[in-house]
């Protein structure tokens, strides 16, 4: 509820001429919530089996990397090897981290 408040509260304030809430913007801002929510709540499961210092910085990597990938699938954003490279280091370090390499 709060994430999905946050976001309705961006968009009127960051709104253009154009009227950005309509029922496309708040399909997307409940289902974002929705994942928003199973996602914080498997942060704390992972945080409660396993060190901070390791859940921490796995957390991240893996927002960094879906908004990387969400921004190239959803808005067209291109590729570039700077980008590409970035997930692909991310995603490395993630799995270095998970198998204790």
């Amino acid at each position: 509820v709060v994430t999905a408040a946050c976001i309705v509260i961006f968009a009127l304030v960051f709104q253009k001429s154009k009227p950005v809430i309509d029922l496309q913007f708040v399909a997307a801002t409940g289902v974002l919530s929705f994942f928003g929510t199973i996602l914080l709540v498997c942060f704390v499961l992972a945080a409660a089996k396993g060190p901070i210092s390791l859940i921490s910085p796995l957390f991240g990597a893996v927002l960094n990397t879906t908004a990387a990938v969400l921004g190239i699938l959803l808005f067209a954003e291109k590729i570039t090897w700077l980008t590409g490279g970035g997930i692909l280091l991310t995603m490395l370090g993630a799995f270095m981290i998970g198998f204790g390499a």
